[in-house]
């Protein structure tokens, strides 16, 4: 007869592989699954067959091992990257959300300040896993969108270990009896600084050559159970010394991250995070669903709205202060709206400390389910939502709140004498290159952008380019639409790609049209809609690598090439 807790956890994860493949043939993200599927075990299956004490080992593991990852994948040269202005938006955005909430949420459901204060740092942070998974479906990683956006979830997660520390030292500030700052502030620091400066002695002396003997020796399974068992043993030893379990994971996986393997680390605990993970994101469905009432779901339903709100107008103004374009600024809040893991990971240590009540943290849940939910079809439905405000708004309440690059283009002033050219829209790594390869062939070309920073080489070296929208016609009239030879639509967008090319249909019909898509059906709609040619990255890419792999079998170059032709005019565009 089996143990009863292996029952528990073969039905616990069969259910949960259930929830994910449903959610996952729906378009949406595998962790809205388990949490649904939590709900409906804590629905259907009594707390007397599963034991909530085991769920929550389990989902305590899972947490530090999402904080392990985080502390793998650490690198100071990801903040320089991103600049310095970004990262004080962030801490802008964080701020406003915790000053909003810490004042309003106790008026609105009558909670202390510090739950308050706690719920709000949950709803601080967004979902790096969903928002990037969409924006990698979408091929939009490399759009100046894309990268703004995930730059900004990666700076998020880095200040959850500070939010955390903020929290726990607030906690101790509001709830010690016999307030000293040595005791209460002071000395859970310099325990904290303790287990830092260990893990960073650790990790330059010792780690590095321990794993890196153990990567070269060939034995992957001995690398997988080294770095477990440490993870866990510092967090063990981390929260004997009074630091929290999930936050000793993050400095042990802190000392790991100088390792010359941190990434293998990081691709063999993968897979053990994602199953632990399951069990915490389990546990919070189910742990919502036998705390169940109608007042915490229309309450979660009050601070999903409230909050997304709020962040959507932090994020967007914040990004137009430090100089995005009005659309990359729109697009970038409309994906940043929601709440993800480490909201969780904040809300169960609240809970856990007794700051957060059993009603207040159900509502935190269910806030969390409709933001998983709503975040895919918001994110899609970006473009259609800017163009009805466009429509909808008149411009002067645009430009009162400094919303006018949504009509208005700041362009260097082009020649009208200026003909035959190339207008390149976009100017990002593929714009980059194409307009150097025609500035080398000595060819005119004009460059349409609404990111000013990706301008200022072409304004340093005189070239003539228009600040703004292409999706807007008079910003390609600016750019000599009517005389120019082509357009090469160099942005990922598709639906932006669509519009410009009917704008440039009706403004110069004669003129060629080349654009990128990135998947098969978005290149049958350019090329139907009237594309001269449309570039897919992923087939060139892999006519590329089969020129030099069939050139590695001693086939002539001629050869190579006709078989190549002879594969281009059997694809399907």
């Amino acid at each position: 007869m089996l143990p009863p807790i292996i029952i528990q956890i073969a039905l616990i994860v069969f259910i949960a592989f259930i929830g994910g493949y449903i959610a996952n043939k729906l378009g949406v993200s595998v962790l809205l699954g388990y949490i649904l599927a939590g709900l409906a075990i804590g629905f259907t299956i009594n707390g007397g067959v599963i034991d909530g004490k085991i769920l929550n080992s389990f989902s305590e593991v899972g947490i530090a091992l999402l904080l392990f990852s985080l502390g793998l994948d650490f690198k100071i040269e990801h903040l320089k990257q991103l600049g310095f202005k970004i990262i004080l938006g962030v801490l802008c955005q964080v701020g406003i959300v915790l000053v909003f909430g810490f004042f309003l949420f106790p008026a609105l459901f009558n909670i202390s300040y510090l739950e308050a204060l706690f719920i709000s740092g949950a709803l601080s942070v967004a979902s790096t896993a969903v928002v990037g998974k969409i924006l990698y479906d979408r091929g939009l990683l490399n759009s100046v969108f894309g990268e703004l956006a995930l730059g900004w979830l990666i700076i998020q997660d880095l200040l959850v270990l500070p939010l955390l520390l903020f929290l726990d030292v607030s906690y101790k500030v509001i709830n010690s009896s016999n307030f000293s700052l040595f005791g209460v502030v002071v000395f859970p620091v310099l325990k904290i600084g303790l287990v830092l400066y260990l893990a960073l002695i650790l990790g330059r002396k010792t780690l590095p050559f321990i794993f890196k003997y153990l990567a070269f020796g060939g034995n992957r399974e001995l690398l997988l159970l080294g770095s477990f068992s440490f993870a866990i043993i510092f967090a063990y030893i981390s929260n004997i010394l009074g630091v929290s379990f999930a936050l000793g994971a993050f400095l042990a996986g802190l000392a790991l991250s100088g390792a010359v393997v941190n990434h293998e680390i990081s691709a063999l605990i993968r897979p053990i995070k994602d199953l632990f993970s399951l069990f915490f994101y389990l546990y919070i469905g189910i742990l919502a669903s036998w705390q169940f009432n109608t007042g915490s779901f229309y309450t979660g339903l009050v601070i999903f709205f409230i909050s997304s709100l709020i962040k959507v107008l932090a994020v967007f103004f914040i990004s137009k202060k430090i100089g995005f374009h009005g659309k990359i600024a729109f697009y970038t809040a409309l994906a940043l709206f929601g709440v993800g893991e480490f909201s969780f990971v904040i809300g169960k240590i609240g809970q856990d400390l007794g700051v957060i009540s059993e009603n207040m943290f159900t509502a935190l849940t269910f806030c969390t389910v409709f933001s998983l939910v709503a975040t895919p079809f918001v994110v899609s439905s970006a473009h259609k939502l800017l163009i009805f405000i466009k429509i909808n708004t008149p411009k002067k309440i645009l430009e009162k709140f400094k919303g006018a690059d949504f009509y208005k283009s700041y362009p260097v002033i082009i020649d009208n004498s200026i003909s035959d050219h190339i207008i390149i829209v976009g100017f990002g790594r593929v714009g980059r290159e194409i307009a150097s390869i025609l500035d080398y062939a000595k060819k005119k070309f004009v460059v349409i952008d609404y990111n000013y920073k990706n301008l200022k080489d072409l304004r340093s070296k005189g070239k003539p380019f228009v600040y703004g929208d292409a999706v807007n016609e008079e910003i390609l009239i600016s750019a000599g639409i009517h005389r120019c030879k082509a357009i090469v639509i160099a942005i990922p967008d598709v639906k932006d790609s669509e519009i410009i090319l009917d704008h440039c249909l009706k403004l110069n019909p004669d003129a060629k049209f080349i654009a990128r898509a990135h998947k098969d059906i978005d290149a049958a709609r350019l090329k139907v809609r009237g594309v001269s040619a449309v570039i897919e990255p992923e087939f060139e890419a892999s006519l590329m690598l089969v020129r030099h792999a069939l050139y590695s079998l001693e086939m002539t170059i001629e050869e190579i090439e006709t078989f190549l032709a002879k594969a281009r005019r059997g694809y399907r565009f």
